[in-house]
This record gives structure tokens, sequence and C-alpha cells, in this order.
């Protein structure tokens, strides 16, 4: 994979299902794309890997090939947890995580991204972090098997960022962080999720060699998965962050379609390039005309966009 990879990730468009979509955003040059494998959403918005049938399998392999990106987005929210204080809803998430990661293996995918998800009511964070770290070291071992990296992302409990210290408690080399830079925002108890950090530049100087993976859109307050510059996130101050710390992984552009349709996908990918090449104004990056720069880098409530995030 390159240093530094535009992404977006599927949101539906249409009638199209998943990999219609992937056809599709492959031809406005995308060279990089992610999507969810998430039965309840299939099949606009997600994929059922339950149900994929040998020309499915033929339809996929003939989309992905060529990119030089993969995302896999496992099941979110009430659907997966990896903080069940429960051994047996644990030990099922895990093992349903496991699934998603060997078919992000036959896929040839960079990485699969997954939340937290929900605790038992009752329960403390102390409790779902021991739960945390038990899941996380039974993941562990499959990476090792897949060869697939997971992305823990900035969501759920995780959200009060300084809570990503577990992954100091577990050895888990191919565990990384997924910086979604609007949830990263959002209001617990009064304080934004970076706040033990000052900033969102701030979390990124201090988690920035765990971070294996780039959520990118604009967050308003009340509303996030917004397109660029509709929002208040300094992006192109965090875009300066992922420089310094030598980020050099994927940047996915995650957009609502309510916000931002689908055909408009292209220009926001043009747009982070343009501003991609302004913060690395200098180091003269290698672009093409699909979207990569290849370059070796030196209180509000929350009213979500959909379902995805």
């Amino acid at each position: 994979m390159p240093a530094l990879l535009i992404s977006y990730t599927l949101w539906g468009n249409g009638a199209l299902d998943v990999i219609d979509q992937l056809a599709w955003l492959k031809a406005r040059g995308f060279e990089a794309l992610g999507f969810h494998t998430n039965e309840r959403l299939a099949p606009d918005r997600g994929l059922d890997i339950r149900e994929l049938t040998d020309a499915d399998w033929a339809r996929l392999r003939q989309e992905v090939a060529g990119l030089r990106g993969i995302e896999v987005h496992a099941p979110i929210q009430d659907e997966l947890s990896l903080v069940a204080t429960d051994a047996t809803a644990r030990r099922e998430s895990v093992h349903r995580l496991s699934r998603h990661l060997e078919f992000a293996a036959k896929l040839g995918a960079d990485v699969v991204v997954v939340h937290s998800g929900a605790g038992e009511n009752g329960t403390t964070w102390e409790q779902r972090r021991a739960a945390l770290v038990d899941s996380l070291r039974q993941l562990e071992a499959v990476c090792a098997r897949t060869g697939v990296p997971l992305s823990l992302e900035v969501a759920d409990d995780l959200i009060v960022a300084d809570r990503l210290d577990v992954l100091t408690e577990v050895e888990c080399p191919h565990l990384g962080i997924c910086l979604d830079v609007g949830h990263i925002a959002f209001q617990r108890d009064g304080r934004p999720g970076y706040a033990h950090y000052g900033s969102i530049p701030g979390f990124i100087e201090h988690r920035g060699k765990r971070l294996n993976h780039v959520h990118f859109h604009d967050y308003d307050g009340k509303r996030d998965h917004l397109g660029l510059g509709a929002g208040h996130l300094d992006l192109k101050g965090i875009l300066q962050a992922l420089r310094r710390v030598g980020y050099a992984g994927m940047l996915a552009l995650e957009l609502a379609p309510e916000a931002v349709p689908a055909e408009k996908a292209a220009a926001q990918k043009d747009l982070l390039l343009k501003w991609v090449q302004e913060v690395w104004e200098g180091h003269e990056p290698d672009r093409d005309s699909r979207g990569s720069v290849g370059t070796t880098p030196a209180g509000a409530s929350v009213e979500h966009h959909g379902e995805l995030n």
C-alpha cells in the first residue's frame, strides 16, 4: 500500500448493491475503498458475507482487483460487543468477528475496523475494560493467523479517547486505532472525547504510532459525517498532525449520503487531495490521477447521519 491513500466508504447509492458501488466508485477515480460487512444493511449499505455465492465472489474479486487499499468494516452497535461482561455473549462476538477477519483475508483486505460495542446496563468502565482486554487477546491470535490487522475505532466507550490506554495492557502487534475525526469530538459528560489530550492533533501526537486507519469527515457539533468544510473541525490541522507522526495509511472519506450524495464523492476526494498536497507542500508528493500521494510523511448532542459510522 502506498504511503497515503484517499479512500471512500460505501454508504448506499440508489439501487446499486455494494459490489456494483465498488465498480461505480472505481470508475470515478478511487483506488482505495471500504465497505461494511453487515447483513442487516445488505444489499445496498452492507455486504452479507453469509450469503455470498460463487458468482458473488467472482464479481467481488473482479471489482477489488487493482485496488491499492481495502477496508472491511465489521458489524457495529448492538450486533457485536467486545466489552460484554457476559462471557458467552463476548465469546460469540469474538467468534463472529473472527469470521469477518477470515473473509477479509480471503478478499485481500488491508484492515478490518471494529467498534468495541455496547456494554450491559449497570456495568462500569473498569468491568467493560477487563472484558475488552480479554476480547482483544483472543482476536490477536486470529489476526496473527489471517495476517489482517484490526483497527479499534474511536466509538462507543472509546469516544473518551484516553480509555485507549487499554492498548498498553495487551500485547497485540496486529491491533491499532481507527481515528474517526468526528466521533472523537463528541461530547461525553460535557467534554469532548479528546479532552484529555487538549485537541484532536494532541491525541494524534500522543497515540499516532498506533494509528492504522482514519475515518475523515466533518462535524458541526450536532451532525457528523458531513462534507469537508461543512462543520467546525480543523481538518487541515488534523492532517498536519498526521504528517508529523508519520501516518502512512488510508484516509477514508466517510460521508453520509444525506450530506454528500455519492455523485459528489469524486469532488470530495479531489478537495482532500488538494489539502493533503498543501500540508505536504515541499515534499513533492508523487501524485497520480486516482487519489494517491506516494510520499513518506516525515457541548452538543450528536445527531448521527444514518447508521454507519
